[in-house]
């Protein structure tokens, strides 16, 4: 018995012996490692603003959702005014002219090509 509680002293003084480590961070397992979180490869360009919402309330202000910002419609985004927004555009008006961003760019709708008519049946080689 006296064997049994010395081991069980032992394990706890052990334990309490190592609290720094508790109050230590744990590494976030879903992080990529280092070698990865450092400058963007050279040729790949900052994306500069994109709109990622619109907010059209049917009682309240416009805003747009711009790089992670909530902007107001009149508010300002850097040097920029919000000038309009609707459905699908934010246009954003500033010393460098207007610029316009829309929620879907370079989204070209296409239909797919047509295999065979509805009902048709498959031929047998």
């Amino acid at each position: 018995m006296a064997r049994h509680l010395s081991a069980a002293v032992l394990g706890f003084a052990v334990l309490a012996g190592s609290g720094a480590a508790w109050g230590a961070e744990l590494a976030d397992p879903t992080r990529p490692p280092p070698e990865f979180a450092g400058p963007p490869p050279v040729g790949v360009e900052d994306p500069g603003l994109r709109l990622q919402s619109v907010i059209l309330p049917r009682g309240g202000k416009p805003r747009a959702v711009i790089s992670g910002q909530v902007v107001l419609l009149g508010g300002k985004l850097g040097d920029a005014t919000l000038v309009r927004v609707s459905e699908g555009e934010a246009v954003l008006q500033g010393p460098l002219g207007v610029e316009r961003l829309a929620l879907t760019p370079d989204v070209i709708k296409t239909n797919p090509p047509a295999s065979r008519k509805a009902g048709a049946k498959k031929e047998k080689p």
